[in-house]
């Protein structure tokens, strides 16, 4: 199925809605009554007044984000995904073993597309029969329409992914600060800490070392006929191997 134009202009508006949406509004610009991440109630704001200037926020390694995402922005997002996955019926993935194992057209075959499809349309003598010319073509279009598609959508998917990682590490610093204070709290048995260090231990295994090999020798069995032959030699540069030598 080849992706057309107009499918193509609609994906990159539904794009760059979703990217617009949960952005700061720009400043400078007039307040309206729809202003997103604006309240009524937001201090500074004056009636017909200016978006006003974005306070700096600075990053911790316990604060690398503090942001909020409305649930009516979330209700559109996923909608808009959803009007995306039904604009592309034609994807399809692949497993890991096809991924490794499949041709790629890697970066440096860039300039791939061009030369063949000139060269093949020159001389179409040349091209084997059993090349279809007519779905090679689609397949070419499709793949320059999905490298389009995709330049815009891998940016969003990192950074929802980085910021998933960064609000990951925000929740958990903050977690383990409070389980180090009941710790401290339940050793000087402050009222209802070992209740709450028993809960919340289970999330912070301790772990514990072992003096037995993960993986213990296994006896080597030497026939008869070659134990006349050779002896075991006590110098093993390892506890994990044996070494021969040959009398």
């Amino acid at each position: 199925m080849l992706a057309q134009e107009p499918v193509r202009k609609n994906l990159r508006k539904l794009v760059t809605k979703i990217r617009s949406l949960g952005n700061p509004p720009v400043m400078g610009t007039p307040l309206t009554w729809d202003t997103p991440n604006l309240r009524w109630d937001t201090p500074g704001l004056t009636w017909d007044g200016m978006v006003p200037e974005p306070q700096p926020t600075h990053r911790t390694m316990d604060n690398m984000i503090s942001a909020t995402l409305s649930a009516a922005d979330k209700a559109a997002i996923l909608t808009k995904i959803n009007e995306i996955k039904a604009l592309l019926p034609f994807l399809i993935n692949l497993t890991v073993e096809e991924k490794s194992s499949l041709p790629k057209m890697s970066t440096f075959r860039d300039g791939m597309d061009a030369a063949f499809a000139a060269e093949m349309a020159a001389h179409p003598e040349l091209v084997p029969s059993f090349v279809d010319t007519a779905e090679l073509a689609k397949d070419r279009t499709l793949r320059s329409d999905l490298r389009d598609i995709y330049a815009e959508l891998n940016p969003l998917t990192e950074g929802v992914d980085d910021t998933m990682t960064a609000t990951g590490v925000d929740t958990y610093l903050g977690y383990l600060s409070t389980y180090n204070n009941v710790k401290q709290a339940a050793k000087r048995n402050v009222p209802g800490a070992n209740s709450m260090n028993d809960n919340l231990k289970r999330f912070f295994p301790r772990g514990r070392r072992s003096s037995a090999p993960t993986n213990p020798i296994t006896p080597l069995t030497i026939p008869r006929e070659t134990r006349k032959r050779c002896t075991i030699s006590s110098r093993v540069p390892s506890p994990w191997s044996y070494a021969l030598t040959m009398r």
